[in-house]
């Protein structure tokens, strides 16, 4: 390839002519389908949860909740503050709660709301600036500072400041200081915090573990799910 080609993108083709594969189109012997039960509120207590009837309808073949899964993980190491579905509190609307996996997806739907949460409304913080104007409102318990889970310095362009090497601002350099709109989003880890183009979506083979995700961050996933 050469400055100013065109460069291929090896999944053009099939992008285009509706041939390629989603994770959401693979299919295979015995595969089991699993549906999550979310949230309704913004922040709340999980007081109790009731799994028995999902259990009982046929078809299903196991149920999970967050009590089951609560060892902590994250993406960043120094972030270990979420869990794959919630463990004593939901903090967003759409909070995971409950997972279900059954023969078929209609039948895990079903079995869905079949499932009793007993939840305990707390106060949310809504819109997001509130976060920071009230941090009495613990919304993430592993925050250190009111609901600021960690603060993040970037630099590019060098080592030094300015981005050249130690030489200094330059005269297109301009300090930008306050929070930008993203980091509203970001602010509370274990919620959503970016906008996806495809729902998340993860296929797994037990013998051996072969994992089909549909984003960029398979090897996040491989690590979440399979340890």
């Amino acid at each position: 390839m050469s400055i100013g080609a065109r460069f291929p993108k090896s999944d053009g083709v099939v992008k285009a002519d509706g041939s390629g594969l989603y994770t959401d189109d693979l299919a295979f012997p015995r595969m089991l389908h699993a549906k999550i039960l979310r949230s309704p509120h913004a922040h709340a207590r999980v007081r109790g949860i009731d799994v028995k009837a999902a259990e009982a309808f046929p078809g299903v073949v196991a149920t999970l909740v967050g009590a089951e899964l609560p060892v902590k993980y994250g993406v960043i190491p120094w972030t270990q503050d979420e869990t794959a579905l919630a463990v004593e509190k939901v903090r967003h609307v759409g909070d995971a709660v409950a997972c279900v996996a059954a023969l078929d997806e209609r039948t895990a739907e079903e079995a869905l709301r079949l499932i009793e949460v007993d939840y305990e409304v707390l106060r949310r913080c809504s819109p997001p600036r509130t976060r920071f104007a009230h941090p009495e409102i613990k919304v993430n318990e592993k925050a250190k500072v009111g609901n600021i889970t960690k603060h993040v310095n970037l630099q590019f362009g060098g080592r030094g400041r300015g981005g050249r090497g130690g030489q200094g601002r330059g005269p297109r350099d301009v300090p930008v200081r306050g929070l930008h709109p993203r980091a509203h989003r970001a602010a509370l880890r274990g919620g959503p915090h970016r906008r996806r183009r495809e729902p998340h979506g993860l296929e797994l083979d037990a013998i051996p573990i072969t994992s089909s995700a549909s984003c960029r961050g398979s090897w996040a996933c491989r690590r979440a799910r399979c340890g």
